[in-house]
């Protein structure tokens, strides 16, 4: 059965006006971080960094032209789709439910009819370190599936995420941990709100 996730309880965090401040100051300190491909990777395989206005994702090759799109964000706002203007607040100020999308693509070509060419960056990484990930995603659709939501506006399912969203962690600190994991450097930042790559 599926359900609608709550919110975590936001104890300890009287002064919520104050943390608007302190978002909006940190916010304009934020930064693009640089993402540098590996060298030489070992049966090198595309994928592609996908960067939009509201999403940011990674998209993988998985085999008889298709591909499968992962991305992260938080539960209500990205997968529920409660997008008022007052669910800004405690979707960045706080820790909040987090969840795992994944869209999939028949076709090169469909992809790119979503994405195209001003909105995603190739780079190429090892096959096996994209392979490996692509598995730990799935793994974690499996976990829940039970509690998987099928949003139709974004054409993706959304399962919970093991980590909570908030500016701290955000979507684009998401996509520069899988990138890591693909053998990439990525630049730091306070907080981030981009990603350049090649």
């Amino acid at each position: 059965m599926r359900r609608r996730f709550a919110r975590p309880a936001t104890k300890g965090l009287p002064f919520r006006p104050l943390l608007g401040v302190l978002v909006v100051v940190v916010t304009l300190s934020g930064c693009t971080s640089t993402v540098t491909p590996p060298v030489d990777p070992a049966d090198p395989v595309t994928v592609y960094l996908v960067q939009e206005a509201s999403h940011v994702g990674l998209v993988f090759p998985v085999g008889d032209g298709r591909w499968t799109e992962y991305g992260y964000g938080d539960w209500d706002w990205y997968a529920a789709m409660h997008t008022s203007w007052y669910h800004v607040f405690d979707t960045i100020l706080w820790p909040t439910s987090g969840c795992l999308g994944r869209r999939r693509f028949e076709t090169h070509g469909r992809f790119v009819a979503v994405h195209p060419p001003s909105n995603h960056a190739a780079i190429r990484v090892a096959r096996a370190d994209a392979d490996a990930l692509v598995a730990s995603f799935e793994r974690v659709f499996e976990r829940h599936d039970a509690d998987r939501l099928d949003n139709p506006t974004w054409r993706m399912t959304f399962v919970p995420a093991d980590r909570g969203y908030w500016f701290g962690y955000n979507c684009y600190d998401a996509a520069a941990d899988w990138l890591r994991a693909l053998g990439c450097r990525v630049t730091c930042a306070p907080i981030r709100l981009g990603l350049a790559a090649p």
